[in-house]
């Protein structure tokens, strides 16, 4: 296979994944269950009240806990559960062994959202002494709030479920304490883009050219490759250039 071609194939690989990692939109937590992206907000603050009675807003089990297969997990998304879990007086997940016996799963101080919901990556991960609970919001436009145990793989005294609802899902407009004119995308990020597209055509249509037109073959058709040799030195250089204070070394011969 020629080399030249897997070159360039690999080098279009990695500009790829560097434009992906620059523009994936990460949703900020701005509350203890919302966040904004440059798509809009998710907040589940309508969920945040528990039915009349209830201790939590959703209830659910983990039939598949060896340790404990008939706890109940008690869940609320936004504020503290009405009655203190354990000692933990601000609760927002509580494992209910039984009657008298509850520990918290995971106190609604710790809260933290974090994500991309683009991609289906949404998550709140509570602590509380040692207990974590994972809570993956899944954005389902049919449902209020089916709050389930994940199936995924299970560990010691982490918890993890699935949250699916309908404020999974983005709200327009963004929330009032955006700044305006950040709803859209920015002028940093079209100059990064078009920075990466430029690139990549200089390094894909040079190589090509080099390859088909000159010949070249290997290594030899990277573009400009003599400069891209020394342009370490160069920068060493310039480096050393501006911490001598811009001076350069000026030697006299004697007469």
């Amino acid at each position: 296979m020629d080399t030249s071609l897997v070159t360039c194939a690999l080098f279009i690989q990695c500009i790829l994944m560097l434009v992906n990692m620059t523009f994936s939109d990460k949703c900020l937590q701005i509350s203890a269950c919302a966040c904004k992206s440059s798509n809009g907000t998710i907040d589940l603050s309508p969920l945040s009240k528990p039915p009349p009675g209830d201790l939590s807003r959703f209830t659910t089990k983990i039939g598949d806990d060896p340790r404990n297969p008939n706890a109940i997990y008690h869940y609320n998304p936004c504020n503290p559960m009405k009655v203190a879990c354990s000692t933990d007086s601000k609760c927002a997940v509580c494992q209910q062994v039984n009657k008298d016996q509850n520990y918290s799963a995971g106190s609604q101080s710790s809260a933290v959202m974090a994500g991309d919901p683009d991609i289906g990556q949404l998550n709140i991960t509570y602590q509380y002494n040692g207990r974590t609970s994972v809570v993956k919001i899944e954005c389902d436009q049919s449902q209020e709030g089916v709050f389930e145990p994940d199936p995924g793989e299970k560990e010691l005294l982490i918890y993890i479920f699935k949250l699916r609802t309908k404020y999974g899902c983005y709200s327009y407009p963004a929330p009032p304490n955006s700044e305006p004119g950040h709803n859209g995308i920015s002028i940093g990020s079209i100059l990064v883009i078009i920075f990466f597209v430029l690139l990549l055509v200089y390094i894909v249509g040079g190589m090509l050219f080099l390859h088909y037109v000159r010949g070249a073959q290997g290594i030899e058709t990277f573009p400009n490759l003599a400069f891209w040799k020394e342009l370490p030195f160069l920068v060493k250089d310039g480096i050393v250039f501006v911490f001598r204070g811009c001076k350069t070394d000026v030697t006299y011969t004697k007469i």
